[in-house]
């Protein structure tokens, strides 16, 4: 799969956009890459970036303040060209929303708040392969140790069960498995503890499991349909039938782990803080992080969640997601609230994106896909 060029005219409201919103939101990730060594791969094998590929983009990008917005449309347009795939097929996929929640807990247990949020466990281990070869893929390896081999560590049934009772601390209990399952999916959130005061929650560690959609799982057991899956539905089924409600969310292995956060911004997947309606999550096996992307699909309507309304809008690939897989694929973060909520609850659309890479490395990619084809010939 091969990228191609294409032009700011075929990018639909590139005029109209708010761009300086989207500038500051590239800004954090600017900061993110210029920590890494020059040499680090920060792109995938379809996407080969180095971490110095950005430099030059990236420092200029830092240096542009209270910018208007023709100043950062003409930044981008000369920094960086617009890409897609060359395979005409598949050109379109779903765009869904996600937000950071707020759910009851304790710090206790008791016969309300029974469901425990586990942080990082103490036998958990996560390999970056870039520690070994920083030619290698930005992914890690994650397990456990026994008889000193590497294996895979425990599935969200067997942490259910107690495999990790005495290797992870529990930050926090929830009132059902449920709310745990979606502090899960969006990665971060807050918890209004009963004791008083709000906990902010982010992602941690994951124990490396196969993620499956438990809306997915109910819809192939005839239980919802595609049109009824959300998250109210879930909660309904799980509460009215318990046990087949676990059984479904046992079938998703993955399992998310939590710190308490001294701040309450949510951080992505770079660690750094997320923008509300600029971040979107992404498919690193496809994009790499840090890229900005050109968006073109729909939204709900804040006030009118089932009326669709136009989103065309850059946005920065700043986290990733168990349920986000694919080519075309994009989960933008809304922020906190029930607007954010509302919104990204209902979001889910089609539409398609545009990689913008820098203008120097789409010369070397170029160069080459050329050198390349010439040895295949």
């Amino acid at each position: 799969m091969l990228l191609k060029e294409d032009s700011y005219n075929n990018l639909p409201g590139w005029k109209n956009d708010d761009l300086p919103e989207a500038l500051a939101a590239f800004q954090v990730s600017c900061k993110w890459v210029l920590k890494k060594d020059k040499d680090a791969n920060v792109g995938n094998d379809i996407v080969p970036i180095k971490a110095k590929d950005w430099f030059n983009v990236c420092n200029a990008a830092i240096k542009l303040e209270k910018t208007s917005k023709d100043e950062v449309q003409k930044f981008f347009e000369s920094s960086f060209v617009p890409m897609t795939w060359s395979d005409d097929t598949d050109k379109n996929g779903l765009f869904t929303g996600y937000y950071s929640p707020l759910y009851e807990g304790s710090l206790k247990r008791d016969s309300v708040y029974t469901v425990p949020v586990y942080g990082k466990p103490k036998d958990l281990i996560s390999i970056n392969l870039q520690k070994f070869d920083p030619q290698l893929p930005e992914r890690s390896l994650v397990g456990r140790v026994n008889n000193q081999q590497l294996i895979p560590y425990y599935t969200r049934k067997e942490i259910d069960r107690g495999a990790i009772k005495d290797q992870a601390p529990v930050v926090a209990w929830l009132k059902d498995e449920v709310d745990r399952l979606f502090l899960e999916i969006q990665g971060a959130g807050t918890i209004k503890l009963a004791e008083g005061g709000n906990m902010p929650l982010g992602y941690v560690a994951e124990n490396g499991g196969h993620y499956r959609s438990v809306a997915q799982v109910l819809i192939r057991r005839g239980v919802l349909t595609k049109e009824s899956a959300s998250m109210q539905a879930i909660r309904r089924y799980v509460k009215a039938h318990p046990v087949e409600g676990r059984a479904a969310i046992h079938v998703n292995e993955s399992f998310v782990f939590f710190n308490p956060l001294k701040s309450a911004y949510t951080p992505g997947t770079q660690g750094i803080p997320l923008t509300a309606g600029y971040s979107m999550a992404v498919d690193r096996k496809w994009v790499p992080l840090g890229v900005p992307l050109w968006l073109s699909t729909k939204r709900p309507d804040e006030h009118h969640p089932s009326k669709p309304v136009s989103l065309a809008r850059l946005m920065i690939a700043q986290d990733t997601g168990g349920a986000i897989r694919g080519k075309v694929r994009g989960d933008v973060f809304w922020g906190t609230g029930k607007v954010a909520a509302t919104i990204a609850g209902n979001m889910k659309y089609y539409g398609t994106y545009w990689l913008l890479m820098p203008k120097s490395w789409v010369s070397k990619y170029k160069k080459t896909i050329v050198a390349s084809s010439s040895s295949q010939n």
